[in-house]
């Protein structure tokens, strides 16, 4: 055989295999497309498969199972979020109270308030009269934890209404 002829036999069998390509192609592609016109209904929605009565059926069980399927991670971030806010809250009142302790020990370190502390609690000095008034009612002096919770500023966390909705949806018990 001459060079010319392998040539020529070369280029036609090219040309048969992409034709052949081609075909193999074709015929994958026209299979392909008739299983995905099965899949997606014949207007191309997969709501097209369910017949036309069972619709709001079919889509209000697809929304509880989304539903169902997210409750969990966000009754956890629920929880989370809401520990957080009251822990905040919580913080923030040991911190007044902490300061208003802190002011109260700074006054009695001086000799100033050191005096005006014994004399509130009855004490006099040296020289001084003690009077003793009767007939005026005078409050305990022992203040209980609600009550120097209030001298010290403390509120309580008030929350939203939205609150106490998402804590009984998400059963946060806190």
């Amino acid at each position: 055989m001459s060079k010319r002829e392998t040539s020529r036999t070369r280029k036609s069998s090219a040309k048969e295999t992409k034709t052949t390509k081609r075909t193999r192609s074709t015929d994958h592609a026209s299979a392909g497309s008739v299983r995905a016109s099965i899949a997606d209904g014949a207007d191309g929605s997969i709501m097209s498969l369910v017949p036309a009565g069972h619709r709001a059926l079919v889509l209000g069980v697809v929304v509880l199972l989304v539903a169902a399927f997210l409750y969990v991670p966000l009754r956890n971030l629920y929880l989370a979020k809401r520990t957080e806010l009251v822990l905040q809250s919580q913080y923030q009142t040991l911190t007044q109270i902490n300061e208003g302790i802190e002011a109260d020990l700074a006054s009695l370190q001086s000799e100033e308030g050191l005096e005006n502390e014994a004399r509130r609690r009855g004490y006099v000095e040296e020289g001084e009269i003690a009077i003793n008034l009767e007939g005026l009612d005078f409050e305990d002096e022992t203040a209980t934890d609600s009550e120097v919770d209030s001298s010290y500023g403390a509120d309580s966390f008030v929350a939203p209404w939205y609150v106490h909705v998402l804590d009984v949806l998400f059963v946060y018990a806190g």
